[in-house]
């Protein structure tokens, strides 16, 4: 019994840091998209289409998510069950909470900050990187 309870916390916690690293390794960036596209004239109706699709998939709860994406999920990882296919659910899953969380973050860096770092001459991957 032990060695069931041991098995399933190992496949929890793999379950968990692989999903948790890959939403941060896709979320953030699209985060930073996201950012950069609102602050940008010309790429007003992509913020509009990714702000679009992060909404929609934040507000679909999770055991839905799940049952929409049994098709994809059999097509991108081979099967439904187990703990590869949870990976795979709950990175796409927390993706859009990960680029809410990253836009959020940049949004709230004050503008007199981003002026002077922009007077100082920085451009904008230093920007993100940096300030």
């Amino acid at each position: 019994m032990f060695s069931q309870i041991l098995k399933a916390t190992l496949e929890t916690l793999y379950m968990l840091l692989l999903s948790g690293f890959l939403a941060t390794v896709f979320g953030i960036p699209l985060g930073v998209g996201l950012y950069l596209c609102s602050r940008s004239r010309r790429l007003k109706t992509l913020y509009a289409l990714l702000d679009l699709l992060v909404n929609i998939f934040r507000s679909i709860p999770f055991i839905i998510l799940v049952l929409l994406l049994i098709p994809v999920t059999k097509n991108v990882m081979g099967t439904i069950i187990g703990p590869n296919a949870a990976i795979f659910n709950l990175t796409i899953a927390a993706i859009p909470f990960m680029a809410r969380l990253a836009e959020n973050s940049f949004n709230a860096v004050p503008s007199g900050i981003i002026d002077s770092s922009n007077s100082m001459g920085l451009n904008k991957w230093q920007m993100v990187t940096k300030v």
